[in-house]
């Protein structure tokens, strides 16, 4: 998990089924990135992305943003905050 949230997992910046305007499941965007070499190897380079996020909501067992929204921002009266993560 720490890797995925702090971008130093090695993987690609987006799974290759990222669509902004059809989104699949998320377990479906993790596994499209699955069988892909990573770009550089894991804790060698910090990198953004996207995928990490994607499969740290399918660890939590729902939306990243959903998560954010519960644990983060209501608790703290972030009522304007809002994630663009999936």
């Amino acid at each position: 998990m720490r890797r995925l949230l702090s971008h130093t997992g090695g993987l690609i910046r987006n799974a290759p089924l990222l669509d902004h305007l059809n989104v699949p499941p998320l377990i479906d965007m993790v596994r499209s990135g699955h069988p892909l070499p990573l770009d550089n190897p894991a804790g060698e380079k910090w990198q953004y992305f996207n995928l990490g996020y994607f499969g740290a909501a399918e660890v939590i067992g729902r939306p990243w943003a959903e998560f954010l929204d519960e644990r983060i921002f209501r608790p703290l009266g972030m009522t304007a905050t809002r994630s663009s993560g999936g």
